[in-house]
């Protein structure tokens, strides 16, 4: 079984790490942390499955802090070997990926429009009409806990319809093919903070 502590980080693998620098600065309001430039290391190679081959390994990798400690963005830039550019687009309902990273937000309309206006970003929705929309009506009849107790607990049932009820969200997708989500209202029962 897994130990897990946290969360580490949120890899992508981008074509200039310079350019892609700027656009999560722009876009998410990243914070640059750390670059390692033309990074040539046997164990992170061989860790990457590079195996024999690890000597050929010439990667730039950069960390960048998302606002609120929400996770650390890993940019990596391999100069060699070559990867494959895979310029098509998947579904949000297509498998073999990971769906969506998802980031909690204050101010969604705003938060939209300035998702909206970067360049090499497009919201998951082509559509005129496509905005953050509110998640319809949910009664605690719609879903269950897997805590027994919890789910006998009618109070908290219906507060958890009731926070269901109030998220607004929208997907978008950036340059390098992850889809994203921002969403408002949604914090887990009992803690007030968020």
């Amino acid at each position: 079984m897994l130990t897990i502590t946290g969360l580490s980080h949120i890899c992508i693998n981008v074509d200039d790490i310079d350019s892609a620098l700027a656009y999560y600065q722009d876009l998410l309001g990243a914070e640059p942390l750390q670059i390692f430039p033309h990074f040539r290391n046997k164990g992170f190679a061989k860790s990457a499955g590079f195996g024999e081959g690890w000597d050929r390994v010439d990667v730039s990798i950069a960390f960048m802090a998302l606002p609120a400690n929400a996770m650390t963005l890993e940019l990596m830039e391999y100069h060699a070997p070559a990867g494959q550019s895979l310029d098509y687009d998947l579904a949000t309902t297509d498998r073999r990926r990971v769906g969506h990273v998802a980031l909690k937000v204050s101010g969604i309309d705003a938060a939209f429009a300035h998702v909206q206006a970067q360049p090499d970003t497009r919201m998951i929705s082509q559509a005129p009409d496509y905005r953050p929309e509110r998640i319809s009506p949910t009664t605690p009849a719609d879903f269950r806990f897997f805590d027994a107790a919890v789910e006998a607990d009618a109070a908290q049932k219906q507060a958890t319809a009731d926070i269901i009820s109030g998220i607004r969200y929208f997907y978008f997708v950036d340059r390098y093919g992850i889809q994203w989500e921002c969403e408002e209202g949604h914090h887990d029962i009992g803690d007030p903070t968020e």
